[in-house]
């Protein structure tokens, strides 16, 4: 393989951002109410990933519609010659047709390597909840279907499933995550959610304000609780989990009974 080749290759095989990854249902366990949840590269960010590396004019795509489903053909143009691969994907239940399109677009978009990260992914279990959790940091959805209804969230990708997004990320913002993190104060999931979180680009501004208090909170929670041996280790580890699990509405709660096991551990009285 050519150098040229081969950088044309590792273009196509980064990771994809955050919002170009969606999920969708494999198989449910309603007795557990969990389901297994498959990610994917939505078909913009195939298109997308092809127009970076090869410009709009040196990729094209052709489709047949077969008896079960669709085949596409995709083609990319490297110097003079043209390169295809080809995938089918059957109708799918919802837009069968187009569905179907989108599907095929994406297994041959694989073949090239887009996307084939995703196969090295653990396989995801999540709650299915009865009630639609409030100031998630990941994406919601409603499921109903196999007499299980509820909502669940979307699971965390690893870190090297995304790309770097720190350097879009606000100053303080990264500096604050990471000063917790080295002082021990997140676990590596939590860093690696809220690094996701706050690189999304679609965070709304009330989220945002809730992630940086709660990281506030954390700060303060490492300097007057983490450690003090006069407050019981139980009391010390339910307020860090409220801190985590604080939503907008009970945000000033959580924080004012921070500030008083505080007070109270720094009197001894907790003892």
């Amino acid at each position: 393989m050519d150098t040229n080749h081969k950088t044309l290759q590792e273009a196509l095989k980064q990771p994809f951002p955050r919002e170009d990854i969606e999920f969708r249902i494999g198989r449910v366990s309603t007795k557990n109410r969990k389901a297994n949840v498959l990610a994917y590269i939505t078909a913009r960010g195939i298109m997308s990933r092809l127009d970076e590396v090869f410009g709009i004019a040196n990729w094209r795509d052709e489709y047949e519609v077969l008896k079960d489903g669709v085949k596409c053909r995709l083609s990319v143009k490297l110097g003079k010659e043209w390169i295809a691969k080809e995938d089918v994907a059957p109708f799918t239940n919802i837009e069968a047709l187009k569905g179907a399109f989108s599907d095929s677009l994406k297994r041959a978009g694989v073949k090239f390597g887009i996307g084939r990260y995703l196969y090295d992914l653990p396989e995801y279990w999540v709650q299915i909840a009865d009630e639609r959790p409030q100031d998630a940091m990941l994406p919601i959805h409603y499921y109903s279907s196999e007499g299980l209804t509820g909502w669940w969230q979307e699971p965390q990708l690893p870190e090297w499933a995304l790309p770097d997004e720190r350097a879009n990320l606000p100053r303080e913002h990264l500096e604050l995550l990471e000063d917790l993190n080295a002082a021990g104060l997140l676990t590596k999931p939590k860093h690696g959610q809220y690094l996701q979180a706050l690189s999304d680009p679609k965070l709304t501004e009330t989220k945002k304000v809730l992630i940086w208090e709660q990281l506030l909170l954390i700060k303060l929670w490492g300097e007057k609780v983490a450690h003090n041996q006069d407050i019981p280790v139980e009391m010390r580890k339910g307020s860090y989990r409220s801190i985590i699990d604080c939503t907008t509405a009970n945000l000033d709660k959580v924080r004012d009974d921070l500030l008083h096991l505080a007070e109270i551990g720094a009197s001894g009285e907790a003892a």
